[in-house]
């Protein structure tokens, strides 16, 4: 009974196997390698039953025959191998499922150490992402820590220096007009030459004298625009006796150092950070004489060093023109430089001047020593040309602008005498020119009292070849325009006299 109840139990489990959904690979996997054993236990089922159905079997007579017992141990032998197999087959699932599972987990693994580097990998681009931000950001604070600590130097240099400063000293601004074209060409070739030439050699100040009226302040003029066009211009300071802002000598280093941290962001960045180390902080609120000296050179050192293969110019015009009470005092400082500047050989320090002897005498001294300054002096003899050219374009400009009458042109006869009496100084042509210029447009006056005009100013009368005769025959010609009869001049004459003398007097 018990091999019934086995063989019926068997069969009730493979049949409800297959009738079932395999699920799973594993699942599909061990009913499939379980194929041998179920034919070998489907044969044996169909032996037990194949016994079972016989009618011998049944019989008592059989049990007792000697068959029986020998087919009865087949059976169970027979039973006992497909169990063996059975159980050898089932390790062998086992095991194939376990390696399955092995597999299956070493696939999980594998996709985990995939997930594991991508997220790590996700995580370092993240970090990199991050670092970039904050460098990022980092950098954007440090530019604007760096523009707020320029505009704070800026502010800086501009608080401690705006008690000094000029605003405008300009060659425009102090209307100085440069050299028509064409003329003192020799000179301003000499000049620029000097300018360039950054070799020891040459020299650090240039000192361009003359005598009033020559031309020193249109030759200067004429400098600081080429340099400013070249680039090589870093401060131009033109005294003006007409603008007193321009005479105080305590103005000429402050607005010369402010012209350079206007100029240049690092020259300001700089000249600040030596400042602040040198302690010109405080100096800087009651300047000496000494101490705005050295504010000076101090400045041009730094200005060089920013490009020592440039030309550093600094340009002071009509140094003649400070307050007389300063005036030696200033000349002696700026006399005492000369020798400051000898480990700068491209700074360069251009001045010009009349030869007063409160100039004089401090340069010659300082000069006599020191070989690095070059003296140009200008020649009314070697301007006489130039003059001459300056009168007849401008001469021909007003006529042309004017239209006046082709007949009254003074021809080159009346012209030679006009640069005749200008004798090379550019001041009385240019007193000339305003003069006859001035007549040309006041049309009332007549083409005859304008031809009167020019032909007082070309004629033979050698009074006008000195400046002073052609102011007072200015003034004559200017104060007869406005009376009507010889009562009016004289009393207009004496009031002019006496206007003058107060003036004098005082």
């Amino acid at each position: 009974m018990d091999v019934v109840t086995w063989v019926n139990d068997t069969q009730k489990t493979f049949s409800a196997c297959q009738k079932k959904t395999m699920k799973g690979d594993f699942t599909r996997t061990t009913w499939a390698n379980l194929q041998e054993i179920r034919d070998i236990i489907d044969d044996i089922c169909q032996w037990a039953a194949a016994r079972l159905s016989d009618k011998r079997w049944s019989l008592p007579v059989f049990w007792n025959k000697l068959h029986a017992q020998a087919e009865i141990g087949a059976f169970k032998q027979r039973l006992s191998d497909a169990r063996a197999i059975f159980n050898g087959k089932q390790m062998i699932s086992q095991s194939r499922g376990i390696d399955a599972i092995l597999d299956y987990l070493g696939i999980v693994t594998r996709s985990q150490e995939r997930m594991l580097k991508m997220l790590r990998e996700f995580k370092a681009d993240q970090g990199k992402q991050l670092n970039a931000i904050i460098r990022r950001l980092e950098s954007e604070a440090d530019e604007r820590r760096q523009g707020e600590e320029i505009r704070e130097r800026r502010e800086y240099i501009e608080r401690i220096l705006s008690e000094h400063v000029v605003k405008d000293p300009t060659h425009e601004a102090q209307e100085k007009r440069p050299c028509d074209e064409g003329t003192r060409v020799d000179v301003l070739r000499e000049v620029t030459r000097w300018v360039t030439d950054i070799s020891i050699s040459s020299g650090n100040f240039l000192w361009l004298t003359g005598d009033p009226g020559c031309g020193k302040s249109a030759i200067t003029a004429s400098l600081a625009e080429t340099s400013r066009a070249n680039n090589n211009l870093w401060a131009e300071f033109f005294i003006n006796r007409n603008n007193p802002n321009t005479t105080n000598p305590n103005a000429y280093f402050p607005t010369i150092v402010h012209q350079f941290a206007r100029r240049d962001q690092e020259a300001r960045h700089r000249i600040y950070d030596h400042f602040s180390a040198i302690g010109h902080t405080s100096l800087l609120a009651v300047m000496s004489s000494k101490e705005a000296a050295n504010l000076f050179v101090d400045s041009i050192r730094v200005a060089s060093k920013i490009d020592p293969d440039r030309p550093i110019l600094i340009i002071i015009d009509g140094l003649d023109e400070t307050d007389r009470k300063y005036l030696r005092s200033t000349a002696t400082i700026f006399a005492r430089l000369f020798d400051d500047l000898s480990d700068c050989p491209n700074a360069k320090v251009f001045i010009s001047s009349r030869t007063e002897d409160e100039i004089t005498n401090p340069f010659a001294q300082s000069m006599a020593r020191n070989q690095r300054v070059k003296h140009v002096h200008l020649d009314t003899r070697a301007s006489f040309d130039d003059v001459a050219t300056y009168l007849r374009n401008n001469i021909k400009q007003i006529w042309l602008e004017y239209d006046l009458p082709i007949e009254k042109w003074p021809g080159k006869e009346g012209l030679d005498k006009l640069a005749d009496h200008a004798s090379g100084l550019f001041i009385w042509a240019v007193t000339a020119l305003k003069f006859f210029r001035q007549r040309a447009e006041a049309v009332e006056l007549g083409s005859e009292r304008l031809s009167s005009v020019l032909a007082d100013l070309t004629g033979s009368s050698k009074g006008l070849m000195d400046i002073n005769e052609l102011y007072s025959y200015i003034i004559i010609k200017t104060y007869e325009d406005h009376t009507s009869s010889s009562d009016d001049l004289e009393r207009t004459y004496g009031t002019f006299r006496r206007l003058v003398g107060a003036i004098v007097a005082l």
